[in-house]
């Protein structure tokens, strides 16, 4: 397990726009995401559905990447419906939450929301991770290996590792620099970078990191 001394609130979060998938795709891409973050962290390794208490939250069965059947019904539970009729709102695609169960410094949820379409401006695709505050974010390889874990299994086109302060701090939505920034091919990256960032390859994009954490 990667261990620091995290004192601040620490996210990893990957966001895409409108993409129509069925409950069956947003479920096996999360079973590919829970299995690579399970490889990135222990803490990472087991997680359960949320409840109106701790005590309720812990007596849900355990999930991993390996838990079909309880994803898909966490995705199902998860949809949007009209308040007159309760028909599905189709566009607003699957959400679903959870968390690991752990307690004080570890202790960590991961939110996702999948096959939302809808053209309104504002609404994105997402996977948010709150991370515990055992993760180290000063480590060069943990961060980048955390990044790899989202980008792959969610095909975003951008991705972020930052404190709380740093997001409370941008202007606007979008791309932006804290612990680790990933952009897909062809979007683009903001025009603030510190001269020496350094940026590396992926399959699919580009992991820019500052030099402080290289």
């Amino acid at each position: 397990m990667t261990e620091g001394k995290q004192m601040e609130s620490f996210f990893a979060c990957a966001y895409w726009g409108a993409r129509r998938e069925e409950l069956t795709a947003c479920v096996a891409r999360t079973q590919q995401c829970l299995a690579s973050l399970a490889q990135v962290s222990d803490d990472f390794s087991t997680w359960r559905a949320k409840g109106m208490t701790r005590k309720a939250a812990l007596s849900n069965p355990p999930i991993t990447s390996e838990s079909l059947d309880v994803l898909k019904e966490l995705f199902v539970k998860g949809l949007n419906h009209k308040d007159i009729g309760g028909e599905v709102i189709e566009h607003l695609g699957f959400e679903m939450g959870i968390w690991n169960g752990l307690s004080a410094h570890r202790v960590a949820s991961l939110g996702i929301c999948c096959g939302m379409h809808s053209t309104v401006s504002g609404l994105s695709n997402s996977v948010v991770l709150s991370l515990p505050m055992s993760f180290d974010v000063s480590s060069t390889e943990a961060v980048a290996k955390l990044m790899v874990a989202l980008v792959g299994p969610w095909d975003p086109e951008w991705a972020v590792v930052f404190s709380r302060v740093a997001r409370d701090a941008q202007q606007e939505h979008g791309p932006f620099l804290d612990r680790a920034l990933y952009v897909r091919s062809g979007v683009e990256l903001p025009p603030d970078l510190p001269l020496n960032a350094v940026a590396r390859d992926l399959e699919r994009g580009r992991l820019v990191m500052p030099a402080a954490l290289t």
